[in-house]
């Protein structure tokens, strides 16, 4: 009977460990919304944000090639609409994701087009503001620019635009008051199956991609030390019973 409930305890000891508490299944976001600013290089730059959840954020650069052509190269950012309850007008748009499972975040554009050498950018960052947490995520994301040459091979000519920002992506954030990771994931062109922090897109096209992202928790400096003394507790008794 002692080593049924020394078993017990141990097991609601690792058991408490992993729940972290009340960790949320289930996270509501209530705004996310993106804006573009400090290009880097590039010649006519133009940022153009939308200003709330509903409007596309859009940086163009470049001069256009032939000088006949008026399509300048650029990005553009979607957030995906925060829907589910209400309306905009009166503050109750919602968007519940999965603690722990990728959503997507929004609808990333290259708008891919010839323009003169040494016009295009060689980065722009990503700001994202994203409420229904604790505090809002303000995170900042580079978005790097490989203005690859041109040539008659349309997989060689394909520019790459690479995600670059401080600790791998992630950014910690609180809800319910447990701790979470905000974490962005890259592009897909996949619904999420396939994600990559690359993404080559083609010339003379507008390249989409869905941005991703994912909110995972993390296990608590005190449930881990209890679930050390529930591992240790467990070892001691079979150690005696060794001995016995």
């Amino acid at each position: 009977e002692m080593k049924k409930s020394i078993f017990a305890a141990a097991a609601l000891i690792i058991a408490f460990s992993f729940t972290g508490g009340l960790m949320a299944e289930t996270i509501t976001l209530t705004e996310v919304e993106g804006a573009w600013m400090n290009p880097v290089g590039g010649e006519d730059v133009v940022i153009t944000n939308g200003g709330d959840a509903d409007a596309v954020d859009v940086v163009t650069w470049g001069v256009p090639y032939p000088s006949s052509s008026t399509n300048k190269s650029g990005y553009a950012f979607d957030a995906i609409p925060t829907i589910g309850i209400g309306s905009p007008d009166d503050g109750t748009y919602s968007l519940t994701v999965d603690v722990g499972t990728p959503f997507l975040l929004g609808e990333f554009c290259h708008e891919n087009w010839v323009i003169d050498t040494d016009t295009g950018i060689t980065s722009v960052d990503l700001s994202l503001m994203i409420s229904g947490f604790d505090s809002p995520i303000n995170a900042t994301f580079t978005f790097n620019h490989d203005e690859t040459f041109n040539t008659d091979d349309p997989e060689a000519s394909r520019d790459i635009v690479t995600i670059t920002g401080d600790n791998n992506l992630k950014t910690a954030v609180m809800y319910g008051g447990n701790d979470y990771v905000f974490e962005l994931l890259g592009f897909s062109e996949d619904s999420g199956q396939t994600l990559s922090t690359d993404f080559y897109t083609y010339e003379e096209a507008n390249n989409y991609a869905g941005l991703w992202a994912v909110v995972n928790p993390v296990p608590e400096p005190t449930s881990l030390l209890l679930l050390g003394s529930g591992i240790g507790a467990l070892g001691l008794v079979a150690y005696r019973r060794r001995k016995n």
